[in-house]
């Protein structure tokens, strides 16, 4: 029997005396103090026992801090590109929300990187140097001549290609 328990039951023990040697208008105070002094017990064990469970073990920490992190199947940053691409292959808003200012952000880019050409500055300049398929993709409204529509596999690929001769 280990020690805990043997602590235990001599306090039960000691709880039963005293209930029973108690004159009996002042017992209820007694049983009242037994119960709290089993339940603080029953706890305290409690908590031991889950301490001894949950205990902190460095060398988990440690191993977990050397494993290599998982490698990831794709690229970061590629599945927005993903989803406003086939979004904007199904439906009009995949257009007109997604895609249009991904490719204007890639677009205003490299008009600047190898162009020199800001895009809200001088829209003359880069509507010459972008071409009118990215130009009507890019374009605010007022100046748009059509509206959006969802784009064939073929269009895309003929705004990447528009893209990549912005150099």
């Amino acid at each position: 029997m280990t020690q805990g328990r043997l602590v235990a039951i001599l306090a039960i023990a000691i709880g039963l005396v005293a209930i029973a040697i108690t004159p009996p208008d002042a017992r209820e105070l007694v049983i009242r103090a037994t119960i709290v002094v089993a339940g603080v017990w029953a706890t305290a064990s409690l908590l031991r026992r889950s301490r001894l469970a949950t205990a902190s073990v460095p060398g988990r920490f440690e191993s977990f801090l050397e494993r290599p992190a998982s490698p990831s199947s794709e690229l970061p940053g590629l599945r927005p590109i993903d989803v406003a691409l086939r979004m904007s292959m199904a439906h009009a808003l995949g257009v007109e929300i997604l895609l249009r200012g991904l490719v204007r952000d890639l677009a205003r880019w490299r008009l600047r990187q190898h162009r020199g050409i800001d895009l809200d500055t001088d829209p003359a300049r880069a509507r010459a140097a972008t071409g009118e398929t990215i130009w009507q993709l890019i374009a605010s409204e007022s100046s748009r001549t059509t509206g959006p529509s969802p784009l064939s596999a073929g269009a895309v690929t003929a705004i990447i290609d528009d893209l990549e001769r912005i150099a």
